[in-house]
């Protein structure tokens, strides 16, 4: 995970999003480890929606590792 503990937006979000549909983890770990959730351009029109929600690192990594291992 980068610096900033987020995942989603507009391009990062749907390429987890398209993961996430082939049996990815990415998603499924974010839900369990997400501080903030929030839907970014909501004044623009629904092509440009991103969401985005905000981890906390050391449950994310946590979390990741626990799936990874087993």
């Amino acid at each position: 995970m980068s610096c900033n503990p987020s995942i989603g937006g507009i391009g990062k979000g749907t390429l987890v999003r398209e993961i996430d549909a082939l049996g990815g983890l990415i998603g499924r770990i974010a839900d369990l480890s997400g501080i903030q959730f929030k839907v970014l351009n909501m004044s623009k029109g629904p092509a440009v929606h991103g969401p985005r929600a905000q981890m906390d690192r050391d449950i994310y990594a946590r979390t990741m590792r626990e799936v990874l291992t087993g």
